[in-house]
């Protein structure tokens, strides 16, 4: 890479210019690269609901301890802790994550090359791979029409 590159996409160790694709001790050609793809996955995150039924096994036990010695004070307070326990269970609920991933093929291989849970910074990192691989398009297509003018004047 040289100076006079245009760099399309830079933070930490990632790096898009017209020529390469850096991404931590990774680079690729960007004439290499035959497609780019953004994807997602989903993953649930469980929550424990065990301390809360433990919770309520307890106000379970000093509810019918209560009501069995006709001590109404420990069957109240049984009681108490046996609805906070139900209302902790209902109140708990799985975390669903998203991530943000993009993959690119070369050498007719596809390779997930960044991750994030953050959908902008992998959106911003598809723009600049897309921006770079048209210009290089770009460019290369430019080449082989001056090289055909060259030849077509030369053979005229």
């Amino acid at each position: 890479m040289n100076a006079s590159e245009k760099i399309f996409f830079e933070k930490g160790s990632i790096k898009v210019s017209q020529t390469e694709f850096c991404v931590r001790k990774e680079c690729f050609s960007i004439r290499e690269i035959a497609s780019i793809k953004k994807e997602k996955t989903l993953f649930i995150q469980k929550k424990s609901k065990v301390p809360a039924i433990v919770l309520m096994i307890f106000g379970m036990k000093f509810l019918v301890k209560g009501m069995y010695k006709e001590d109404l004070i420990v069957a109240i307070l049984g009681g108490v802790v046996l609805l906070a326990g139900g209302i902790w269970v209902l109140q708990i609920k799985d975390i669903p994550i998203v991530t943000h991933h993009l993959d690119i093929e070369v050498s007719h291989q596809s390779k997930r090359v960044f991750s994030s849970l953050e959908e902008d910074e992998v959106q911003q990192l598809y723009e600049a791979l897309t921006q770079a691989i048209n210009q290089h398009q770009y460019l290369e297509s430019n080449k082989k029409t001056r090289h055909f003018e060259s030849v077509f004047k030369s053979n005229h």
